[in-house]
């Protein structure tokens, strides 16, 4: 048999030879061959890939090479060979040619498009009638859930707590991937804010979860077929503050009334049920707690007790003359210390006052001013959430509002734009008025002035620190006056003004590799002489202003001195003064001095200042001009600089070692004598 299936093969071989048999389509005996009657044929094609991942990057710019190889019947590689590359998934390819070289092979680069979705992508290679694939896995998308409140898991939560989760959908290069829509859900049924939430431009979401259902619990969010999971623990036994109810998630603060009994109250419950009978202590950063047969005149208390009655609830009065912030703490002593917390706004709600600036003050054609309305109390206190209306009385240039009205805030202030019109007004030209909605009679008035030319200002220094003599320091400091063009203007008076902003308590000490003098303890406090920005009569007006009210006076540490008072000086600098010495021989330093510029726009001053309060007090440099009878301004804050290598000598004590203000962490301590 096996002699006679030779014999009829080699037959047949012949016969189909003798027909003209063995053209492109091949034979039996050299299918899809090529032959000296024709060209070969593909008859495999090999896809490789130079990695089997790709980075979700959702910007795309991560690639991976891929290699496609064609060969014939015989494993011979094929020049030439016309291949269709394609990849399914959303992968994107770059193909460098549509033809195989001379080594029969053609390449491309694949990246994952605009999807960060964890993915496979399948890349096929087709070569006439053969094909050949690879896969690469898409990979690096992954969410992230974190608690706010905690960095540790399980977060163990009482019931009927609040607690705010932030997850992030972020590609392989840890970027937010905005626009997707995020999965969330509790295993237990704990109530959750949202059972689904938009990731926002950075790929975040917040939510809360309300404890509801004691027990181990997983809160899950998923999306694009990733996953992240918290633990929880929601206790049995539940504490929490009623009223006022805490803020969530950046909402505002609950406010409370000035000058009357606010009921405090918290809850305490054990398994769903309220516990009676529980002593429950107070405690509060503000005023105090009252209780209802108080004679007049009894001092509010810091700290309260109260106990639990009528299905769990704690309650106490608390009041304050003065409007603020104030936190507000419960403690079950005798019930393992648990602990509630809540924080609210005292608000003052008789507005008596309301006062309107304006910065700045001259506007050029075209351009903004903004202004500030601030209203307060017959006390001082700040009156939050108060409509104000702005109206324009008087404007000859088309000016407008970005707004009729705007909310005070916790601070009593509103503020709206005004937007100058196209042509110049006389000096206080335009009139602008802010009034309380509810309480029109209280209201004000602020003038500005448009003007058609501009200067601009601009300060600097650099950092050279000179001593002069044995106990002072100098800094030079420049300024550039240019007009709306950015041409230098000559011969222009500037004031160049020095005052004090914050003075700082604390000490130095030695720390650090190399060793080095470093500030130990830091507190900082405003300058007295500028607590009261809104009232012109007191900010720095250089009087220490006194008031029976200690709200309303200037003398926080009871010392009779304003703190810091006027440290700094500054001097005006010859245009010619050397370089590597413009503090030498300067005129007579004071709080303020009048240069002029010269041809380049330029004025020079120096900044003088004891040596030992280096590091210890932040200063303000103001530069002021005027044109057309508007003031142009341009200040800059900065620490009064301590030399480099007075610090840098950890063996010998630099200046200022302990503050001139003193060591101690309270403002309300004064200096020492």
């Amino acid at each position: 048999m096996k002699i006679r299936r030779i014999t009829l093969v080699s037959m047949l071989a012949m016969t189909l030879a003798a027909c003209g048999g063995g053209g492109d389509d091949g034979s039996i005996l050299s299918p899809g061959g090529g032959g000296p009657d024709g060209p070969a044929m593909a008859a495999s094609v090999q896809v490789l890939a130079s990695s089997p991942t790709l980075d979700s990057d959702q910007r795309g710019l991560t690639t991976v090479a891929i290699t496609a190889i064609v060969r014939d019947a015989n494993n011979v590689v094929l020049p030439g060979e016309p291949v269709v590359l394609s990849a399914n998934a959303n992968g994107s390819l770059a193909v460098d040619s549509p033809v195989t070289d001379a080594n029969g092979v053609i390449t491309a680069q694949l990246s994952n498009g605009s999807s960060a979705r964890n993915r496979t992508i399948t890349v096929t290679a087709t070569a006439g009638r053969v094909s050949g694939s690879t896969r690469v896995e898409v990979v690096g998308t992954k969410i992230r859930l974190t608690p706010s409140s905690s960095s540790s898991a399980p977060v163990t939560m009482p019931l009927n707590e609040v607690q705010a989760f932030t997850a992030t959908l972020v590609d392989s290069a840890g970027r937010g991937i905005p626009d997707v829509t995020l999965q969330l859900a509790s295993a237990a049924g704990n109530a959750i804010s949202a059972p689904s939430l938009l990731t926002s431009a950075t790929g975040k979401v917040d939510f809360n979860v309300t404890a509801t259902r004691a027990g181990a619990d997983s809160i899950t969010v998923s999306a694009l077929e990733q996953s992240a999971i918290s633990w929880i623990n929601v206790s049995g036994t539940s504490f929490s503050f009623v009223d006022p109810s805490p803020a969530q998630n950046g909402e505002p603060l609950p406010t409370l009334a000035l000058n009357t009994p606010e009921t405090i109250r918290v809850r305490y419950m054990v398994d769903g049920a309220g516990v009676d009978g529980a002593d429950v202590d107070f405690f509060t950063t503000r005023d105090g707690f009252v209780e209802a047969g108080d004679p007049p005149g009894t001092p509010p208390r810091s700290t309260i007790r109260a106990t639990t009655t009528g299905g769990g609830y704690a309650t106490a009065l608390l009041q304050s003359e003065y409007a603020g912030r104030v936190d507000i703490t419960a403690l079950l002593p005798f019930n393992d210390n648990l602990q509630a917390s809540v924080s609210a706004l005292f608000v003052a709600e008789d507005a008596a006052t309301l006062h309107l600036q304006a910065e700045p003050f001259s506007v050029r054609v075209g351009g903004e001013s903004s202004l500030l309305a601030v209203v307060r109390d017959a006390r001082g206190n700040p009156v939050a959430n108060r409509q104000i209306g702005f109206s324009i009385i008087n404007d000859a240039t088309g000016g407008s509002l970005s707004a009729a009205q705007a909310q005070t805030d916790e601070q009593g202030r509103a503020t709206i734009l005004y937007r100058a019109g196209a042509v110049t007004s006389p000096v206080n030209g335009v009139s602008i008025k802010a009034q309380v909605v509810d309480t029109p009679s209280v209201s004000d008035t602020v003038n500005l002035t448009v003007s058609g030319q501009a200067l601009a200002i601009s300060l600097g220094t650099g950092n050279k620190l000179f001593e002069i003599g044995t106990a002072t320091f100098a800094k030079e400091w420049v300024v550039f006056v240019t007009d709306a063009d950015g041409n230098a203007v000559a011969n222009k008076p500037v004031q160049v003004s020095v005052r004090s902003v914050n003075f700082k308590k604390g000490s130095l000490h030695v720390a650090g590799t190399p060793a080095r003098w470093v500030k130990a303890a830091e507190t900082v406090c405003p300058d007295e002489d500028s607590l009261f920005p809104d009232d012109p009569a007191k900010y720095y007006n250089g009087i220490l202003d006194l008031d029976p009210n200690p709200a309303l006076s200037e003398d926080k540490n009871n010392n009779g001195l304003i703190e810091a008072g006027n440290i700094a000086m500054v001097a005006a600098v010859a245009s010619n003064a050397p370089a590597g010495s413009p503090c030498d021989n300067v005129g007579a330093a004071g709080n303020a001095a009048n240069v002029v510029t010269g041809s380049d726009g330029r004025a020079r001053v120096c900044i003088f200042y004891p040596q030992n309060y280096n590091l210890w007090l932040d200063a303000r440099i103001e530069a002021k001009a005027s044109v057309a009878g508007t003031e142009v301004a341009k200040s800059q804050t900065f620490e009064l600089e301590a030399l480099a290598s007075h610090l840098s000598d950890a063996n010998a004590s630099p200046p200022g070692v302990i503050s001139p203000f003193g060591p101690d962490a309270a403002c309300e301590i004064p200096p020492p004598p």
